[in-house]
């Protein structure tokens, strides 16, 4: 989580006080990594009516967007080419309730990004600037299996059914491999890459040629590769459970 342990508060006699930023701070901030979100927490006696502003973002951020009850503003000027969702979220926040400003990534790699939260409760008032940096957690324990999409050029590391539809997003570090003309090479080094998303050649590093013929992910044993097109009963998904070990030679 980002720098700026202490946050200014003004109570209601216009006193100005400072609170760690824990538990016990009226208003409460915290990095929910399993989602991807920055948990923001009304621990104010009284209904809290909130903004938060999002005054730059950079990195592998695809989107930023807002849940619940707050009102959520893009205040980059359209500088980044991030999509930022400042239509939802308005209203009050209840004590004891939380909303969320979620991050969706479009990339492997770190997304920072820098949000301000002024507003009222009761006769109090809270304003303070917190920066942010996250990453795509690993996901290696929650891949089921991988997808061949028939011809299309790629594929998809699924981590649930209906093509990831329902499985967790993140990375998991992956080496491809690739047939040209007889010959399979792989790419130099495992390196992080989106689950639940389709992937190609140019996704990975290195001068990797020809069609896709499988892919190796580190935390998982054997290769998942390819099935033949003209056998149907493979099908075109290979679970964890149907890798080979080193199948295209040393």
């Amino acid at each position: 989580m980002g720098t700026g342990a202490f946050s200014s508060v003004e109570a209601e006699r216009g006193v100005e006080v400072n609170v760690v930023e824990d538990d016990e701070a009226y208003l409460g901030i915290a990095v929910d990594e399993e989602v991807d979100a920055v948990q923001i927490k009304n621990q104010f006696a009284d209904r809290l009516d909130l903004t938060v502003t999002l005054n730059s973002a950079d990195g592998a951020i695809g989107e930023i967007e807002a849940e619940g009850p707050i009102t959520f503003v893009d205040g980059t000027g359209g500088e980044s080419d991030i999509d930022v969702d400042d239509e939802s979220g308005q209203g009050e926040l209840g004590p004891g309730n939380e909303a969320h400003v979620r991050v969706d990534f479009d990339e492997a790699g770190e997304g920072s990004f820098a949000l301000s939260f002024a507003g009222e409760a009761g006769g109090a008032s809270v304003d303070k600037t917190r920066e942010f940096t996250l990453r795509p957690r690993d996901v290696t324990g929650h891949v089921t299996e991988v997808k061949f999409p028939g011809n299309s050029g790629h594929l998809r590391i699924l981590t649930g059914e209906s093509n990831g539809n329902s499985g967790v997003s993140g990375v998991v570090s992956a080496k491809l491999y690739c047939e040209d003309d007889g010959n399979v090479t792989s790419s130099d080094d495992f390196e992080y890459v989106l689950v639940n998303e389709n992937l190609g050649v140019e996704d990975f590093d290195g001068d990797l040629e020809g069609s896709i013929a499988g892919i190796e992910i580190e935390g998982i044993e054997g290769v998942f590769v390819k099935p033949d097109s003209s056998d149907n009963s493979t099908g075109n998904t290979v679970a964890t459970d149907d890798t080979k070990t080193d199948p295209f030679g040393g």
